[in-house]
């Protein structure tokens, strides 16, 4: 199977896809993932890839196509889409090159989770300064206060998990997402599922579908 994961920053695609990924054999290919990764290997790419995220940028359509693309080729049984496509034209020219080799997306996992629990979720979020290992106040607490499990480091609050960022993030996910789904949706190819609640429960609702899609 060929599948996109969408959804808000906190709405669990990174948990889900890597579930995903594991039950059916997927490649899981996010897009944040390989760019973080590239970005610290000493090449042209990999200087242009810093510069656009160290400037808040977002990394142009044609080399982030270019990257993907690579990364998708190495995939024989199938793959998971996270963070690619982000926009309508970078959908369309991944629709062209599945075309040309007579393959298709089977579906896009659309994760719907209100902003306020968005909010709630990221902003209790918190980073061991040595290892980057993350934790939740609520569903994930380290044993001893503020203090990684690990290595005994102080935990810190990444400033994209305050607040203000992060209803900005929520912003510019509904701004740019909204036309993406609306684009797929065209094809009949949405599954919307509420990722709000428990992490096992949306996993199996949506197994139930990609089971269904294997059958037909």
């Amino acid at each position: 199977m060929k599948l996109i994961i969408f959804g808000p920053p906190g709405a669990g695609k990174g948990t889900q896809s890597e579930i995903i990924s594991k039950e059916y054999k997927l490649t899981q290919i996010s897009s944040g993932d390989i760019l973080r990764a590239k970005k610290n290997s000493d090449t042209q790419i990999a200087k242009l890839i810093k510069f656009y995220i160290d400037s808040g940028s977002f990394v142009p359509d044609d080399l982030i196509i270019s990257i993907m693309s690579d990364e998708m080729k190495q995939c024989d049984d199938g793959y998971i889409l996270d963070g690619f496509p982000r926009n309508t034209y970078q959908a369309k020219v991944l629709d062209e090159m599945l075309e040309v080799k007579g393959e298709k997306i089977d579906s896009v996992l659309c994760l719907r989770v209100p902003d306020e629990i968005i909010v709630a979720r990221l902003s209790a979020r918190r980073t061991c300064t040595v290892c980057s290992r993350v934790y939740h106040l609520e569903y994930n607490p380290p044993k001893k206060e503020n203090k990684c499990d690990y290595d005994g480091a102080e935990l810190y609050q990444r400033a994209d998990d305050k607040e203000e960022t992060i209803l900005e993030r929520i912003k510019i996910y509904h701004t740019e997402t909204q036309p993406l789904i609306d684009y797929y949706q065209e094809n009949n190819l949405n599954y919307c599922v509420d990722g709000s609640g428990d992490i096992n429960e949306i996993f199996t609702i949506i197994k139930r579908h990609l089971n269904s899609l294997a059958l037909e």
